[in-house]
């Protein structure tokens, strides 16, 4: 039961510094024929896992419009949470927007969050992320006059000035792309601020997100750098006041942060992603179409394991993972993963997880693969099953599908789907929101077999060829107060 993940969490909260429970980043939209994001319609993005409750969530997202020059959306999710807007930034030359949305004092067990188009028009280049945010108060976003800014920087952008009015607020810079080409972002360098990447997509069309706590409460424009061509963006900021709130998050092995990234047909054979990291695990599943993946190296020097794909008609799925047994991972902001394909002719999905609170040698249950051919229509697939071999760890799951779009994870109970759809996508694709694809986890207490069934999107088409993979690893058994000072950046 979920109640039971959550029984120890409720216990109280830390101390009074904001921190970041968790995060996700999904990948842009782009533009594809037949494939924008439908006006009236509904993009559906999740959680890595369930919120704790008293958190604040915030929600930041980048869009552009078909055809005209405005733009409106509303946020919900799955728990009735009220979301409150925040700053907007406009780049009226390219038609282009930035969002902040959030919802204090939320109650527990939020996974789905839904961002409504009210534009008057189909959505293309839409991104989102959200956090996850404990120890802030119950009241609105702090400071005054939000900021928002649109620049035409190459290198340092800026996200408009903001005045807190409290000494220890958590400060957040969102930034996406526009014209520009980014290879690498980097934190800001202010004074009274120490600034920390979240999540940072460089592929293809670009966003970024950036927190940091100010001690003092003072005017602030903040500033982050990156490096790349082209010079277009637009960028918000918000703040939110320290108090006691949010439950305790779980102990035990979680994820911390995710982020989805697009692979397309003729992207380099060598891509690199940057992916800030804070944890001691990080777990990629990987759907392509065009090959695997064969070597995988990072900035900090990290040892990978590649598991063995699963593999129907040319198509492609598999999980790495790092560090090596007996090697501890090395984490930072600016750290950038590169891997090698062994073909780039269609369309893929990689996402990798941060993880805290595995063992040494975190990997438990070696990957299970299966495959298929779902001739037949229905309204779910069985796919792949696992057992774990300990009592306490988190089991991954992926599967590609030849037609219609994997959304939710009937089984096991308590088994989370991470993977977004939208009103108004290609349900056989392609679609730059996760392929059509299905991308899972579970934390685990016992070692019952675990058995993945998903839902799908439609119950008028067959799946036709299948593959699926899962993979488990072991967390630690801690107390409460054992992640107690644990603080993500």
């Amino acid at each position: 039961m979920k109640t039971l993940l959550l029984l120890l969490a409720a216990c109280g909260a830390m101390a009074q510094t904001p921190y970041i429970v968790t995060s996700n980043s999904e990948s842009n939209t782009e533009t594809l024929s037949g494939g924008n994001f439908s006006n009236g319609g509904i993009y559906t993005m999740k959680l890595p896992g369930w919120s704790v409750g008293g958190t604040t969530l915030a929600v930041f997202f980048s869009s552009g419009v078909a055809t005209g020059s405005t733009c409106a959306y509303s946020v919900a999710d799955d728990q009735s949470n009220t979301y409150t807007a925040g700053p907007t930034s406009t780049d009226s030359t390219n038609t282009r927007f930035a969002y902040a949305f959030y919802a204090p004092n939320t109650t527990a067990f939020v996974h789905r969050i839904y961002i409504t188009n009210s534009c008057g028009a189909a959505v293309i280049y839409f991104s989102p992320i959200v956090v996850e945010i404990s120890n802030v108060a119950v009241s609105p976003a702090d400071g005054a006059g939000n900021g928002h800014a649109v620049g035409t920087a190459s290198t340092t952008l800026t996200a408009g000035s903001i005045t807190p009015g409290t000494n220890g607020d958590i400060l957040f810079m969102y930034v996406a792309n526009t014209t520009a080409t980014t290879t690498l972002y980097s934190p800001g360098s202010q004074s009274g601020i120490t600034w920390a990447l979240l999540r940072a997509d460089t592929n293809r069309v670009g966003q970024a997100l950036q927190w940091g706590v100010q001690a003092t409460a003072a005017a602030i424009n903040p500033t982050m750098s990156m490096a790349g061509s082209g010079s277009g963006y637009v960028a918000v900021t918000m703040a939110f006041k320290p108090a006691y709130s949010g439950n305790t998050p779980p102990p035990g092995i979680r994820i911390v942060g995710s982020q989805h990234e697009t692979l397309v047909s003729g992207l380099s054979s060598t891509p690199t992603f940057q992916f800030p990291c804070s944890g001691n695990l990080i777990v990629g599943g990987f759907i392509f179409g065009g090959g695997d993946i064969t070597a995988v190296s990072d900035t900090n020097g990290n040892t990978w394991t590649i598991e063995t794909p699963v593999t129907v008609s040319g198509s492609y799925g598999q999980f790495i993972h790092a560090p090596a047994a007996n090697t501890t991972l090395s984490c930072s902001n600016n750290m950038t993963v590169t891997v090698t394909l062994s073909g780039t002719a269609s369309n893929g999905t990689l996402v990798l997880w941060d993880l805290i609170n595995s063992q040494r040698n975190a990997l438990d249950q070696a990957v299970v693969s299966n495959n298929g051919n779902q001739t037949s229509t229905g309204s779910t697939l069985s796919t792949v099953s696992i057992t774990p071999t300990t009592g306490e760890g988190i089991a991954f799951s992926l599967v590609g599908l030849d037609q219609n779009t994997a959304t939710e994870l009937t089984s096991p109970t308590n088994g989370l789907s991470e993977s977004a759809y939208y009103t108004g996508e290609n349900i056989s694709g392609p679609t730059y929101a996760d392929e059509n694809d299905g991308f899972g986890n579970m934390r685990y207490r016992s070692t019952a077999a675990l058995s993945y069934i998903w839902s799908l999107s439609s119950n008028s088409l067959a799946v036709d060829l299948w593959f699926a993979q899962a993979i488990a690893f072991r967390g630690l058994t801690l107390r409460p107060a054992d992640t107690v000072g644990l603080t993500v950046h």
